[in-house]
């Protein structure tokens, strides 16, 4: 399959992109509802996303060295800070709120993937949108 892509670093990137893409989709699907259930939605999705280990296989995509870090997509911080604040009825979310929204998403991703129990990181998550929103 490589030779599709002309190197294994072409191949491994093309997947990570792809995983990229697949994450944030099913993240502005949750979206889609509103309220608390938008919250609900998108710990589903972050929580299995752990469970199917594309959060693992998107972590060890981004850290792998010969694979470049894309910069960040400001138009996609934009849209899903616009997402948020639609489903919750707030203001939207400036990117750098995004980002630290999405680094969150990360820790408790990563504590998930480590064993932490569920229900003391689900709690983390929402006191996470208790601090960040108005």
């Amino acid at each position: 399959m490589a030779y599709h892509h002309g190197s294994k670093r072409a191949l491994l990137a093309t997947v990570a992109s792809n995983l990229r893409h697949a994450r944030q989709a099913e993240r502005f699907a949750a979206l889609r509802e509103s309220g608390a259930a938008a919250l609900d939605g998108l710990w589903r999705v972050l929580a299995d996303e752990v469970r199917s280990g594309r959060w693992a296989a998107a972590h060890a995509l981004a850290v792998e060295p010969d694979i470049p870090t894309p910069p960040d997509d400001l138009p996609a911080l934009a849209a899903f800070g616009s997402a948020i604040g639609t489903a919750l009825e707030v203001p939207t979310l400036l990117p750098d709120e995004v980002r630290l929204a999405s680094s969150a998403f990360d820790g408790f991703q990563s504590a998930l993937h480590a064993g932490a129990p569920e229900e003391g990181v689900r709690e983390a998550y929402h006191r996470l949108w208790l601090a960040l929103l108005p």
